[in-house]
């Protein structure tokens, strides 16, 4: 069984990550894996990059900035079918594709070759542009004529998010597409989708549990120059100004806080300016981190990890801190709900800064009990977010769907 693994990159989020496992996962000898992406680098040569050259790629890259999405690529779809034909791929397994590096109506070109599993990270397969749609309901009438909030990541400079909708449909239904969602959450929005009459399966997100672990606070806090005295908060994200972690309500929260210097805040993420604190807070900005063996130490040196999220599907970062012991804060948005109970962590209101100043303060005042949840942590993530787990659903998705079950 041959299966060609589709990403944006090779190197990123939570899209990425999960690519990556897949990709070099441990399978049953009978299943060899493929990797094909957008856009790659031409010195990795374990996986193949659709736009290699670079004048396909600068044109690609210039048609993205002056259009909102693409009906076809016919240079991308030729790039995928020839590499379906090359190796002979029984399936292909799409993950983010709205990189703007293939066209909607592509996908169901390519399911004339081979069968499609697609795993959604984000609402975009069900919406008329947006990864998510927040309180937006427009999608589920099938209608995103004059979109409210076209700013919406991924944005669309002209308003043809109902055009885009109705594209979407007609490529995506009806062409035996398996699809896959991480989150009980996001399959709930998907049935109520144009989409809903199409098959899905529910695969949550894992990690690997031999990269991330607890460790001995003591020892990373003084390894990595943090304050040994300090109530320690982690945030991450890949970019700060996300439209859906929300470091602002952060902010907001922290500014409530009292006691101000018993705090010290480790901030990972690109940021293009240097963030100003009140002068009691000890902050740490320390950039975008892509290291694993240092990301599984600031997991495990932090007493808990904030995650204020207006809109997230099922982030690998609340799993990976659990798996280190580390318990999280955050929002009611999204898979969070799902990941997140009384006995690791705590969720608060969508968007409400107070309550989130709150779930911080409460969180340190009683060390006895922040000990446990961190034990509670590390069992409920060797319990259902393991990545040997997550590997064996598909394993066994990928043998349905090849011997033609589903």
């Amino acid at each position: 069984m041959n299966i060609l693994l589709i990403n944006t990159t090779y190197q990123g989020g939570g899209a990425e990550k999960v690519t990556r496992q897949l990709f070099h996962g441990s399978y049953q000898e009978e299943i060899h894996m493929h990797l094909l992406v957008g856009r790659g680098n031409p010195e990795d040569d374990f996986y193949e990059i659709i736009y290699d050259k670079k004048i396909p790629y600068f044109f690609s890259r210039a048609y993205g900035k002056l259009a909102p999405y693409r009906k076809y690529d016919r240079y991308a779809t030729r790039r995928i079918i020839n590499t379906i034909k090359k190796h002979q791929i029984d399936i292909v397994h799409l993950q983010n594709i709205h990189g703007n590096f293939m066209g909607i109506e592509d996908i169901r070109e390519i399911s004339r070759y081979c069968r499609i599993i697609w795993t959604l990270h984000d609402m975009w397969a069900i919406t008329g542009h947006c990864a998510h749609a927040f309180d937006c309901r427009k999608w589920i009438q099938g209608d995103c004529k004059n979109c409210p909030k076209p700013d919406t990541y991924p944005a669309i400079r002209t308003n043809t998010a109902g055009a885009m909708l109705n594209t979407k449909k007609r490529s995506f239904s009806g062409n035996n597409i398996v699809f896959v969602s991480p989150s009980q959450w996001l399959y709930s929005r998907f049935q109520e989708s144009v989409l809903k009459n199409e098959h899905i399966e529910v695969i949550h997100n894992g990690i690997d549990l031999n990269r991330y672990f607890p460790q001995d606070k003591h020892v990373l806090r003084e390894k990595h120059h943090i304050p040994q005295d300090k109530h320690v908060l982690l945030f991450a994200a890949s970019n700060l100004n996300s439209q859906f972690r929300s470091f602002a309500h952060l902010l907001d929260a922290l500014e409530q806080l009292s006691n101000k210097s018993d705090y010290c805040l480790l901030i990972l993420g690109n940021c293009d300016e240097k963030i100003t604190f009140h002068r009691d807070f000890t902050v740490f900005q320390m950039g975008y981190v892509r290291d694993e063996t240092i990301m599984n130490e600031l997991y495990a040196l932090s007493d808990v990890y904030v995650t204020p999220s207006l809109a997230d599907n099922f982030p690998c970062t609340t799993i990976e801190s659990f798996a280190c012991g580390t318990p999280v804060i955050a929002f009611s948005a999204g898979g969070l709900t799902e990941q997140i109970d009384s006995d690791t962590g705590w969720l608060v209101e969508c968007g409400n800064s107070n309550e989130l100043a709150n779930a911080i303060a409460d969180a340190f005042s009683n060390p006895k009990r922040l000990l446990l949840m961190g034990d509670n942590c590390r069992k409920k993530a060797e319990k259902f977010y393991s990545e040997d787990l997550m590997l064996r659903k598909y394993e066994e998705l990928y043998h349905k769907v090849y011997k033609g079950e589903l």
